[in-house]
C-alpha cells in the first residue's frame, strides 16, 4: 500500500497522505495511477456531456488532466525541449532543463502538445472517446516505467533519482497491469484492433524518443519522464483518432 501511495503522490496531486515507500515497488503501480487519472477524466467528460458542447467539454477534460497532475509533466515537457534545443554538451542541456524560465522551444512544444490533444478529442465521441481518455494516461505512465527500467538517471541528485536502477522485474509487473486494464477497457468499449495498434504506436514512439534523449544527456531525468509521458499520450490520441473507424 505504501508503494501505491508513493506512486500516487509522485504522479498526481491527489491528497493521499503518502508515507515513504519503496520506489522500486512503486513502479509497478504507475499504470494503475494512470488508470485512476483516466477514470476521473471519463467521469468528468460524462458529467459535462449533457451541459456543454464537444469543444468546451474537451477543454474541460484537458483542464481536469492538468489539475490532477499539477501540470508537472507539461512543465517537464517544456524544460526537456528547451534543454534539447540548447547548444553545447550534456551539462549545458541539463543546466537549461533546471532553469525555471521557459524558452521558445519549450513554449512551442507545450502549445503544440495541447493543440494536438485538443484536436484529437474534438474528433472523438462515444465509446472510442471514453477508451481514449481512460487508456491515454495508462499508456503514458507505462512509457515512464519503460524509461525508468532501461535508462540510467542522468543527474547526480533529484526527486526522480530513487525510481531508477531497479532492474526489469517491476517492468514486467507494470506491463501485466497495463494488459489487464486494456482488456477491461476493451470489454467495456470494444476496439481491439485500434487499441492494440494505438498502444503499439504510442509505446514505440516513446521508445525512440527515450533513446534520443538518453543519447543527448546520458540518461533520463524527472523532466524527460514527464515529456515522454505527455508525448506518448499525444501519439496514442493521434493513433486512436486515425483508427476511430475500426472501433466497434
Amino acid at each position: 500500500m505504501r508503494s501505491l501511495l508513493l506512486a500516487l503522490s509522485f504522479l498526481t496531486t491527489l491528497p493521499v497522505g503518502a508515507r515513504p515507500g519503496d520506489p522500486a515497488r512503486a513502479l509497478r503501480w504507475f499504470p494503475l495511477v494512470g488508470g485512476v487519472i483516466g477514470m476521473v477524466l471519463v467521469a468528468v467528460d460524462a458529467l459535462a456531456r449533457p451541459v456543454f458542447p464537444l469543444p468546451l467539454r474537451s477543454v474541460i477534460v484537458l483542464a481536469a488532466s492538468w489539475l490532477l497532475t499539477g501540470g508537472l509533466h507539461l512543465d517537464g515537457l517544456a524544460d526537456t525541449f528547451d534543454g534539447l534545443a540548447a547548444g553545447g554538451d550534456r551539462k549545458r542541456a541539463l543546466t537549461v532543463m533546471r532553469d525555471s524560465r521557459i524558452g521558445s522551444a519549450g513554449a512551442t512544444a507545450l502549445v503544440l502538445t495541447l493543440l494536438l490533444k485538443l484536436g484529437a478529442l474534438l474528433e472523438l465521441e462515444g465509446g472510442v472517446r471514453s477508451m481514449a481518455l481512460l487508456m491515454g494516461p495508462v499508456i503514458g505512465r507505462q512509457a515512464m516505467v519503460i524509461m525508468l527500467s532501461v535508462h540510467p538517471y542522468a543527474r547526480e541528485d533529484g526527486l526522480a533519482g530513487g525510481f531508477f536502477g531497479h532492474g526489469k522485474g517491476e517492468l514486467i509487473w507494470s506491463l501485466l497491469l497495463t494488459a489487464g486494464l486494456s482488456l477491461a477497457a476493451w470489454y467495456v468499449w470494444g476496439g481491439g484492433v485500434g487499441l492494440l495498434v494505438g498502444a503499439t504506436v504510442a509505446l514505440s514512439g516513446a521508445w525512440l524518443l527515450g533513446r534520443h534523449i538518453a543519447r543527448r544527456i546520458g540518461g533520463m531525468t524527472g523532466d524527460t519522464l514527464g515529456a515522454v509521458g505527455e508525448l506518448t499520450e499525444v501519439l496514442w490520441l493521434l493513433a486512436v483518432t486515425a483508427l476511430r473507424g475500426t472501433w466497434g
